[in-house]
Parts: C-alpha cells; sequence; structure tokens
C-alpha cells in the first residue's frame, strides 16, 4: 500500500504503525474529553475517544524527540494538520462517527489510529 494513501485516512487500521504501544482512552471532563500522549522519535500512540464529544488531546513532545518525519501530524479525517513543537502541542476536535480513523507523519510513513466509540 503507497504511503501516500495514509494521508487520505484510507489506510486500514490493521497496517497502522506503532510509535508506542499504547492505547490511551480520553477522559470525560465537563463538556469536552481529555487524552494525553508522548511523541515517540518512531511515531505516535493509538488514542481512543466518544463520538459527538469535543475532544482535547494534548501531545507532549520532550526535548529531542521531535525529527524530520514526526514533527508534523496530519489527521485526514478530522481534517488537521499540526506542526509539532517541543512542549505541549494541543488538537482539538469534535469527531461525530464511530469508527477508526488513520492518523499519520506528513509522509504518510508513522501511522497510528484514533478509535471512535459510543457515547
Amino acid at each position: 500500500m503507497k504511503k501516500s494513501a495514509a494521508l487520505t485516512g484510507l489506510v486500514p487500521a490493521s497496517l497502522a504503525g506503532k510509535g508506542g504501544e499504547t492505547v490511551l482512552a480520553a477522559v470525560r471532563e465537563g463538556d469536552a474529553q481529555y487524552v494525553t500522549t508522548r511523541l515517540h522519535i518512531n511515531g505516535y500512540d493509538d488514542v481512543q475517544v466518544a463520538a459527538g464529544d469535543a475532544v482535547v488531546w494534548t501531545i507532549v513532545a520532550e526535548e529531542g524527540s521531535l525529527n524530520g518525519c514526526n514533527n508534523e501530524l496530519v489527521l485526514p479525517a478530522f481534517d488537521q494538520q499540526v506542526c509539532l513543537q517541543e512542549g505541549e502541542n494541543v488538537i482539538t476536535y469534535t469527531p461525530e462517527r464511530v469508527g477508526r480513523y488513520v492518523y499519520s507523519c506528513w509522509m504518510g510513513m508513522l501511522r497510528n489510529t484514533i478509535t471512535v466509540v459510543e457515547t
């Protein structure tokens, strides 16, 4: 499968890469759900969120963790492209439909998933 397909979000979730080995579930607080992950030199973590609720996703990029591939995220299902910087990077979006959505680095090589479940 071409790496550029990841940039469209069309890569099957089973082909998503693993930066970390953890699926991190968002925690609901008030009117939103929050999840914090760490940037890995070789990728990202999978996350799980609930449909219909705003997501506040913080990606912590520790000093030395950014490189030429992992420094920019593309979330095609949520119409987002985010340049990461050292420190806390906050991404907000609201998933409307249940499903598995691939996100990747800007080159489409490092891929992971956002799993959206029923509220």
